[in-house]
């Protein structure tokens, strides 16, 4: 990961430094990467349908500090399910091998941090969209947008006066209009979370 490797990099300079108690001021950069599970279902006249998974789980922030250790920026947050199992109005379909499904959520975030223990906690909420990729004829088909919110927060250990890593919880809640194949009008929900690990940037 890009921010984990500029994070070790400018690490090993600063401990040949005197150290100083890092701040959290000014821009407020975070990427995070892991893997989690999350699955999205739909309840209409024929049945339960869901498409579950496995997922790689991605978070990427931007950032200014508006007080104190409180952060106001825009947050995207990705989850992608190579190979989902697929469940159509009650009916077991399996995996589907040849597809990648999508589930992706921007808005506005807040973070909060502690100084003292590099402790954070952030949330997110607004635009939510799920798609999905068929691999072998190229097809692709894109939900209807919906609403989105995301929840994370973890440890990071100082490795220079700007750099921080650590690992993070992430949990996450869509709410997608969607159309059932019976022609009803239904909301998709998307339940998912994962473990992830985080690298972040204060310009303080």
């Amino acid at each position: 990961m890009l921010g984990v490797a500029l994070a070790l990099v400018s690490g090993s300079a600063w401990a040949q430094q005197e150290q100083k108690v890092p701040q959290h001021k000014g821009l407020y950069l975070r990427f995070a990467l892991g893997g989690g599970y999350a699955s999205m279902g739909e309840t209409d006249s024929g049945g339960d349908s869901v498409i579950s998974g496995g997922a790689v789980d991605l978070d990427m922030n931007i950032s200014g500090f508006v007080a104190p250790n409180v952060a106001l920026g825009l947050d995207v947050s990705v989850m992608d399910l190579p190979g989902p199992s697929v469940r159509i109005e009650g009916m077991d379909l399996g995996s589907a091998n040849n597809a990648q499904f999508h589930l992706i959520t921007v808005g506005p975030a807040l973070t909060f941090l502690s100084p003292d223990l590099n402790v954070y906690g952030g949330v997110s909420a607004g635009l939510a969209v799920a798609s999905i990729d068929n691999t072998s004829n190229g097809m692709s088909a894109r939900s209807q947008n919906g609403f989105g919110m995301s929840f994370l927060g973890g440890k990071e250990w100082w490795v220079s006066p700007h750099w921080g890593v650590g690992v993070a919880g992430h949990f996450f809640f869509m709410a997608i209009p969607d159309t059932s194949p019976m022609g009803a009008s239904v909301t998709a929900k998307v339940l998912g979370g994962g473990l992830i690990l985080s690298s972040s940037y204060s310009g303080g």
